[in-house]
């Protein structure tokens, strides 16, 4: 159901549209699929924006995060936002869960109210000196 994805920036042996080709990691260092990083700019905050192909309903996105224990890193934090009539709002999560930065498993967010979207967009703040990476997004 995915249309496009762009991120502010992606490393040159990644693959920005290898988080949503549907292969299941087995770990957050699963060097055997695909993935998307932003290898090299360290310490800079990314973006990732998701165009699905038509509007839907969103019940949760979830986000398997990479992590090489080197340069690339689960993020310090992230948020994400979704567009309505033209403006950017806070896709807020429901109230027991959160924006979760675990390693080797999918982190479910879950959206609070009524959330209809045709694109997403996902707002990643690395740790100090280190780039972030995706290695599978699922949106339902």
């Amino acid at each position: 159901n995915i249309a496009d994805i762009k991120a502010t920036y992606t490393y040159s042996n990644d693959d920005v549209m290898a988080i949503a080709d549907g292969r299941k990691p087995s770990s957050s260092f699963d060097k055997s699929i695909p993935r998307w990083t932003s290898w090299r700019h360290l310490g800079e905050a990314q973006q990732v924006t998701i165009t699905l192909k038509k509007a839907q309903k969103i019940d949760n996105v979830s986000v398997y995060w990479y992590e090489d224990d080197g340069g690339v890193r689960v993020p310090a934090s992230w948020t994400m936002e979704y567009r309505s009539e033209g403006k950017w709002l806070p896709f807020v999560p429901y109230t027991t869960d959160h924006f979760g930065v675990e390693k080797d498993q999918f982190n479910m967010v879950h959206p609070h109210g009524e959330v209809k979207t045709s694109v997403l967009r996902i707002n990643m703040t690395p740790q100090p000196n280190k780039a972030v990476g995706v290695l599978e997004l699922v949106i339902e």
